[in-house]
């Protein structure tokens, strides 16, 4: 009933600043998390965590924020993807549309055999 059928789903298609805009939210939240963690640790009191889970804390988080701001700058780095853009399988076969139509072009060029370069 809330299912849409196969054929009626659009494909949507990968964009990479998206995902990057996302990886940049996690990284704010996961510093929000390190700030309060060692705003706590700094402050003292009954609450404040051992030296040990402070230091798990910053390796964590810490080794969180690096991750995903490497994702994020790679992320970044990659071209937007337009609707106009090649097919797959033409990506996978290394051609764009442009050097597809040239294709039938080359293959109508005479081969040279190797026996006309012995002769010369």
């Amino acid at each position: 009933m809330f299912r849409q059928k196969k054929k009626d789903r659009q494909k949507h298609e990968f964009q990479p600043r998206s995902h990057a805009l996302i990886y940049l939210l996690a990284i704010v939240y996961l510093a929000w998390l390190l700030v309060q963690m060692l705003q706590s640790a700094w402050q003292g009191g009954a609450d404040a965590p051992t030296n040990l889970e402070l230091a798990g804390g910053i390796l964590v988080l810490g080794g969180g924020i690096v991750l995903l701001a490497v994702l994020a700058w790679k992320m970044s780095r990659l071209p937007p993807k337009s609707s106009g853009e090649t097919s797959e399988a033409e990506e996978e076969a290394g051609q764009s549309p442009a050097d597809s139509a040239a294709a039938p072009e080359a293959e109508d060029a005479p081969a040279l055999n190797e026996a006309d370069d012995a002769d010369s």
